[in-house]
């Protein structure tokens, strides 16, 4: 008797094949044979699917649960798993847990999490991976190794070019965690320790990411008056080393900048046409959530949060701050705080209303949010075209990606709000951008594409002998529910989700934790 069956669905098996009718078993998490008649088939569990359509699972390769350590707070992951994500990828943006090469490499996430809300008792990749296996959590993750992580663990927040010495010390590192089981390696250029990384630095850490025939995924430098000189400049690199290289996130903010997107699309779409191995991830909002700080001016963040903040503090530096800050373009109407750990009062609020509460001007009130997180407080920023996001999805090489941490219901009490990302990424992107429907050709991006980009082997299609992560999907309900307004809303209309060939999810709720921990 075969442990599971899935019948009558309409299955998008996530190859471009056009949908077809049929019925799927599933055995030992595997799944073991796909039939068109089921007569002669029984089951423990049998699973109606008429009218249903069934995909494989979600792969989210620009997720962040790990560095905003929900991974270990919130392991059902039910704002992810419920919209169909069956698999994360973490160590993003150049931030990952591991490995951890001294007491100041986990500062390299602080600007996102209090790690002392969790037990760090590892330093490798793979210690890491040993303690994630006695875990318990519902989605499958996989971690890249954060070169920011690296990097700040040996030198700090100096921000310098490296010595022979620290860079071998630093490649030793990136080496030895490849080898132990991480997907690639992530940069995140665009944060103020990673200035002074140079092309010659990049290069050295491309070819290493090459020897082992895994993926360089980067946070590029800017994404707004700079977004081109940003993208082209991986887009050389590529070329440069051929080595198989992914964007994260890629848009272009600020609407005075919307004007480069014709030469940003023409750039991708040659690296498409030179058969470059580049791909890139985007989600489907037009506003994007960072770290406060991104709004000063970039020189005020050199050297780290630490004299970030002490040049906050300073009444002359602070002036020059607050006049580079009246040249810019934000609307502070269209900015809303999406974290703020020691004030949690100003959650939901836009800066023009924490302005107005404390009789600020709206850059003395940026500054002093800043100032009270010490340089953690997050905002979400509404300044994307619509009309661009589109562009960029239509292109082959994109996938979809959260950009964003996976919660559960303790949000609503220890939070209370965050990017509506972390609810609606995969089912808004299907329900909105999904064009006259054609699913065989939009369920891709979110699994087979991600799947190969990345190395997930036996995942990402439904076939024979790839292992069972299947979502199953009411087309009738299915819907993104969670808006700006109201930003932790469930999706509607994901009916199961199959995690390693077990049931991890229905009813609307997460009933069992089956991840496991990819490595490669």
């Amino acid at each position: 008797m075969d442990d599971i069956i899935i019948k009558n669905g309409l299955i998008v098996d996530g190859t471009s094949k056009k949908p077809y009718k049929g019925h799927i078993i599933i055995n030992k998490g595997v799944i073991t044979r796909l039939i068109s008649d089921t007569r002669d088939s029984k089951a423990k569990m049998e699973i109606d699917a008429t009218d249903k359509i069934v995909t494989p699972g979600f792969i989210d390769v620009s997720n962040h649960s790990d560095t905003y350590l929900t991974l270990f707070t919130n392991p059902s992951q039910k704002s992810l798993v419920s919209q169909g994500v069956t698999t994360i990828v973490g160590g993003n943006c150049g931030a990952s847990l591991a490995p951890l090469i001294s007491n100041s490499a986990i500062s390299s996430i602080q600007k996102w999490s209090n790690v002392s809300d969790i037990n760090i008792d590892w330093s490798t990749v793979k210690e890491y991976v040993r303690v994630l296996d006695s875990k318990d959590f519902a989605p499958n993750f996989a971690t890249l190794v954060g070169y920011d992580t690296v990097r700040r663990g040996l030198i700090g927040d100096s921000n310098r070019a490296l010595v022979d010495s620290e860079l071998n010390i630093i490649l030793n590192t990136l080496d030895k965690s490849l080898s132990e089981g991480a997907l690639g390696v992530s940069v995140g250029l665009a944060f103020s320790h990673m200035q002074s990384v140079d092309k010659a630095e990049l290069l050295r850490i491309a070819d290493l990411v090459k020897k082992h025939n895994k993926i360089l995924t980067v946070h590029t430098r800017n994404d707004g008056e700079d977004v081109v000189q940003s993208i082209q400049q991986i887009v050389d690199l590529v070329k440069d080393t051929m080595v198989r290289t992914h964007i994260n996130h890629i848009k272009i903010l600020g609407r005075k900048n919307w004007k480069y997107s014709k030469e940003l699309n023409a750039i991708l779409n040659n690296a498409v046409k030179d058969n470059l191995p580049l791909t890139f991830d985007v989600f489907p909002y037009t506003a994007n959530n960072t770290v406060a700080y991104i709004l000063l001016p970039s020189w005020a963040s050199l050297g780290g949060k630490a004299i970030l903040l002490k040049n906050l503090k300073d009444d002359n530096i602070r002036q020059r701050v607050i006049q580079d800050m009246k040249t810019n373009s934000y609307d502070y109407h269209r900015i809303i705080v999406s974290d703020s750990p020691m004030n949690k009062s100003v959650i939901g609020k836009t800066i023009v209303e924490i302005a107005k509460n404390q009789g600020l001007a709206v850059e003395d009130a940026l500054i002093q949010l800043i100032i009270a997180s010490e340089g953690r407080a997050r905002v979400m920023v509404e300044s994307i075209s619509e009309h661009h996001i589109r562009e960029l999805m239509a292109m082959p090489n994109s996938i979809i990606g959260s950009d964003s941490a996976g919660y559960d219901d303790s949000i609503i009490k220890n939070k209370g709000y965050e990017h509506p990302r972390s609810f609606g990424t995969f089912t808004k992107f299907l329900q909105e951008y999904n064009n006259d429907s054609k699913w065989e050709l939009s369920i891709p991006k979110l699994t087979s594409l991600p799947a190969k980009i990345f190395g997930i082997e036996n995942r990402g299609v439904i076939l024979e002998n790839m292992m069972a992560d299947i979502v199953i999907i009411d087309p009738a309900k299915f819907e993104s529910c969670a808006t700006f307004a109201q930003p932790i809303q469930y999706s509607r209309g994901v009916e199961r989700v199959i995690i390693n060939g077990k049931v991890a999810f229905q009813d609307g709720e997460v009933i069992d934790l089956t991840g496991q921990v990819i490595t490669r």
